[in-house]
């Protein structure tokens, strides 16, 4: 049986999803950003890009000042993000990493000042990966830190009647594996260890595998208590 990460090997060769073949960040990399200006927080400092795909949203934060850490297993999706890495310049600001969001992660306690995940931990369909991934967050990232989720949500176009009675599914098209969420499952997911600050569900048009659809997406922000 084919794995998930020979799955997404070939999703990124293929360009079929927004990761791969777009240059502009996603909503949720521009959510994230307008929070941290709207109060004031420094555009500075060690973020970790987990799941970092080919690197648009890794690339636009290190050109605001972040310092940035990618982490994703698929060796594809990160020689895209070295490509990109190459045509930005911004070598001296931006560090891969080919590990799974599954496992430990390879930092040290209390490293990053911001978590961001873009669309990569609602692909992890087993209890006891969401789990590593929720207590690695925690201890990598510093006292009062603050972590952007964002995930695909329960009504997200066809895939929506894809979902069992847990919100699994599979894509029809390249097999990869998710779960969908709604806002209220999310938050309950991270906390009490996270405080939420603010969620949203984003409506917005969506192209995937050539086929355009209403996307459902949900943002989350929250702080580490």
């Amino acid at each position: 049986m084919t794995n998930q990460k020979e799955l997404w090997d070939a999703e990124y060769l293929s360009k079929g999803l927004p990761t791969s073949y777009r240059n502009e960040p996603s909503r949720g990399a521009l959510v994230l950003v307008e929070f941290l200006k709207r109060k004031n927080i420094p555009i500075s400092g060690k973020l970790l890009d987990l799941g970092c795909g080919a690197g648009r949203n890794g690339v636009y934060f290190a050109r605001l000042g972040f310092e940035v850490y990618g982490m994703d297993n698929s060796e594809n999706a990160l020689q895209q993000f070295r490509e990109r890495i190459e045509a930005s310049g911004m070598h001296d600001r931006i560090k891969l990493f080919g590990k799974s969001i599954s496992e430990r992660f390879p930092f040290p306690d209390r490293y990053f000042d911001i978590e961001f995940d873009g669309i990569a931990f609602c692909h992890l369909t087993e209890n006891k990966d969401r789990e590593i991934f929720k207590k690695e967050l925690l201890r990598v990232l510093k006292h009062s830190g603050y972590f952007l989720s964002y995930v695909l949500a329960k009504d997200y176009g066809n895939i929506s009647k894809l979902q069992d009675e847990n919100g699994i599914y599979t894509n029809s098209v390249n097999k990869t594996m998710g779960k969908l969420y709604s806002e209220g499952e999310l938050i309950e997911f991270f906390s009490p260890e996270f405080e939420c600050i603010s969620s949203e569900n984003i409506k917005k048009e969506e192209v995937i595998h050539g086929e355009k659809f209403l996307g459902s997406l949900i943002v989350a922000i929250f702080q580490k208590k």
